[in-house]
C-alpha cells in the first residue's frame, strides 16, 4: 500500500473510531449501520457465488431485530454464540488452507474473505452498539479485502451523526 493511502486510511480510521459514540449517535442507529455493513459483506460473497453460513445471516437478522426492539438481549446472545461458532469454523478452514496441502493463492484469498464476512456477522451481535459498529467496520473491510472501504464507512457515520 502506498504511503499516502496508508496515511489516509489511518486518518479515516481515527476519525471513525472517534465518531462511533453512543452519545453522538443512537445505539439502535449504530447497530443498524453495523448490520448494513455486515449485509454488504454477505451480499458481496453471494455475488461471487460463494457459500454464506446461515448462522452468520441469522445473527445479522437478530441484531437488526434487536436494534428495532423486536428481539431480546437473550436472543442477541444466542445469535452471538451461533455467529462466533461460524466465525471460528471459517478461521479454522482458512488456517488449514494457508497451511498448505496444494491450495491455490485464490483459495487462500477466498478463505480469508470468508473469515472476514463471518467476523462481521459476529461483530454486529456485540452488546454495545458502538463496539458492534467498530468491529463490523473492520471485518467488512477485511471481507472486501480493501481497507479503503473505511472512507465510505466514515462518510456514512458522519452523515448519521449530522456532521457532514
Amino acid at each position: 500500500m502506498d504511503a499516502n493511502i496508508a496515511e489516509s486510511v489511518m486518518a479515516a480510521t481515527d476519525r471513525l473510531r472517534a465518531v462511533l459514540d453512543e452519545a453522538a449517535i443512537a445505539p439502535a442507529a449504530l447497530r443498524a449501520l453495523a448490520c448494513s455493513w455486515a449485509e454488504s459483506a454477505l451480499q458481496a460473497r453471494r455475488r461471487r457465488l460463494y457459500a454464506v453460513d446461515v448462522r452468520s445471516e441469522a445473527a445479522v437478522a437478530v441484531s437488526r431485530q434487536y436494534a428495532e426492539g423486536e428481539a431480546s438481549r437473550a436472543e442477541l446472545a444466542k445469535a452471538r454464540a451461533m455467529a462466533l461458532d461460524a466465525s471460528s469454523e471459517a478461521a479454522q478452514h482458512a488456517s488449514r488452507v494457508e497451511g498448505g496441502g496444494g491450495w491455490s493463492a485464490s483459495d487462500i484469498y477466498h478463505a480469508r474473505r470468508a473469515t472476514g464476512v463471518a467476523d462481521a456477522c459476529a461483530a454486529v451481535t456485540r452488546s454495545a452498539a458502538h463496539e458492534a459498529a467498530w468491529y463490523a467496520s473492520w471485518a467488512a473491510q477485511e471481507a472486501a479485502g480493501d481497507c479503503r472501504l473505511i472512507k465510505i464507512q466514515l462518510a456514512q457515520v458522519l452523515r448519521l451523526a449530522g456532521l457532514s
